[in-house]
C-alpha cells in the first residue's frame, strides 16, 4: 500500500482538466491541500495547511515575469536540502520557471531533475490530460523511497 500523496495545486486550485485533479480521482489515497483563498495564494497559508511534509510538484519563480501578482510570501524559496528524496519535473518552456531557477532549486534541495521537454506550464492548459509519463515518474519515486 502506498503512502498518501498530497496534491498541492497552484493558483486557482487547478481545474477539472488538470492532471492533479485527474490523479486525485484515480487514486483515493491522494489528498488535496485545503486553503481558504485559491485566487490570492499566500505561502504561509499553504505551508500551514501542509503540516510537516509535502511533495511539491511545481516550482514557480517568484522573481519571474510571469509570477502572479496576487500571490505573496513565496520569496525567497527555501534554500536548504530536503530530508526526503525529491524530483523536480521541468518543462523547457515553462513561463513560470526558467531552467536556471529549476537548476538552482534542485541544487539547494538535493532534488533530481527530469526534463519533460517543451510542454509549457505543466497544468490543464498544457493538454497533458492524465499525464501517463508523470504518473510513471511518481511511481518510480515512490518505489525508490519505498512508499
Amino acid at each position: 500500500m502506498h503512502s498518501p500523496v498530497l496534491i498541492v495545486p497552484g493558483i486557482n486550485n487547478s481545474g477539472e482538466s488538470h492532471w492533479q485533479t485527474l490523479w486525485q480521482r484515480r487514486d483515493p489515497g491522494f489528498e488535496r491541500l485545503a486553503v481558504d483563498d485559491w485566487d490570492n495564494p499566500a505561502c504561509s497559508a499553504w505551508v500551514e495547511a501542509t503540516g510537516s511534509a509535502a511533495l511539491l510538484v511545481a516550482v514557480p519563480d517568484p522573481a519571474g515575469p510571469a509570477f502572479p501578482p496576487t500571490a505573496h510570501g513565496f520569496a525567497p524559496l527555501p534554500a536548504r536540502r530536503f530530508a526526503f528524496p525529491s524530483l523536480i519535473v521541468a518543462s523547457s518552456d515553462d513561463p513560470y520557471a526558467s531552467a536556471d531557477h529549476t537548476r538552482d532549486c534542485a541544487r539547494a534541495w538535493g532534488s533530481h531533475v527530469h526534463q519533460a521537454g517543451p510542454r509549457g506550464h505543466l497544468n490543464g492548459a498544457s493538454g497533458l490530460g492524465e499525464w501517463p509519463a508523470g504518473w510513471a515518474l511518481l511511481e518510480s519515486l515512490r518505489a525508490r523511497v519505498g512508499c
